[in-house]
């Protein structure tokens, strides 16, 4: 950081206060995070770096859902999801609608999160993202058990398994 500070690098200074800012959320220093997330957005916003603010976006979506403060937090992601789908981003986009539903669930929406997960259900299926679609699945089977739908809720963990079984990886699951 000092050596990009001194070549006046912005975007090696930028990557270096996020990289801080995400060892912070790893401490749970959710606060902390925040601060060297404004800093790096700033930073992105002065270079222009467009995928850069959506990511800075998502890092303090996270750490204000940890903060509990699940508004700001959908906030953050509505803005990362408009930069996502200007710059037609897929996997970016399809994280997004998995991140949108996830705080509806916090908030108690359920409808609206299982209309997020099944937009990002969609995406990943198109880019055959078996890792994303089991974990959507199984997002999406949490939903239908609190609604006590268990037939559906059945049927996407049977989905999220066999994926998971096709992939070898379970921790989707």
């Amino acid at each position: 950081l000092k050596l990009a500070r001194e070549k006046e690098d912005k975007k090696a200074i930028r990557f270096f206060i996020l990289n801080q800012g995400n060892l912070l959320v790893n401490q749970g220093k959710f606060t902390e995070a925040v601060t060297h997330y404004k800093k790096a957005l700033t930073i992105s916003k002065e270079i222009n770096y467009q995928l850069g603010i959506a990511r800075i976006y998502d890092n303090m979506g996270v750490a204000y859902a940890q903060l509990g403060k699940y508004d700001s937090s959908m906030k953050l992601y509505l803005k990362a999801l408009k930069i996502y789908e200007l710059k037609n981003n897929q996997l970016d986009i399809l994280r997004a609608h998995n991140n949108l539903g996830n705080m509806h669930v916090r908030l108690k929406n359920p409808k609206k999160a299982l209309k997020q997960y099944q937009k990002g259900l969609v995406l990943s299926r198109k880019l055959n993202r078996n890792d994303v679609t089991a974990a959507l699945l199984g997002n999406i089977s949490h939903v239908y058990i609190t609604n006590k739908q268990y037939p559906q809720a059945l049927k996407a963990l049977r989905e999220s398994l066999s994926l998971a079984e096709k992939e070898n990886d379970y921790k989707q699951v």
